[in-house]
């Protein structure tokens, strides 16, 4: 785990907040869980386009940030109050808008290893060659 950041950097972004959010190590699997998801959302969106994990230190810095945001709104959805800080929500939808900006190439992770385009051209049917079909429409008519 940590591909895009550590558990230092979410103990970090969470700042004393963390403490009401997760105890630990009671709560290591949901603070691992709630990691992985956040990570899992980016390589979601980012692989339509890149290789992922991405490994490129100018598109890590950039998708760690992304990843964080989305990782503190997990865990504040996690904590005992109603509502998520206003300021949490718009910083994850912003990390969501990024995203699709990424996954549909308005934005460039400049360095990272793109996928090769689909072809457009080339052999579109396999043949191959068999027995005859025991089953036709004449033998199936009335079924």
């Amino acid at each position: 785990m940590g591909a895009y950041f550590t558990e230092d950097e979410a103990k970090g972004r969470l700042k004393a907040d963390f403490a009401s959010l997760y105890t630990l190590p009671a709560d290591q699997v949901d603070l691992n869980t709630d990691m992985a998801a956040a990570e899992s959302e980016v390589n979601g969106a980012v692989g339509k386009r890149y290789m992922v994990p991405i490994t490129n230190p100018t598109a890590l810095a950039f998708l760690k940030t992304i990843a964080l945001d989305l990782f503190q709104a997990r865990a504040w959805m996690r904590g005992d109050g109603d509502e998520i800080p206003k300021k949490v929500e718009t910083q994850a939808k912003t990390a969501r808008d990024r995203l699709v900006e990424i996954a549909t190439g308005k934005t460039t992770l400049g360095g990272a290893t793109s996928l090769p385009e689909p072809s457009t051209g080339g052999a579109d049917a396999i043949l191959a060659e068999g027995n005859p079909p025991e089953f036709t429409r004449t033998q199936m008519e009335g079924f």
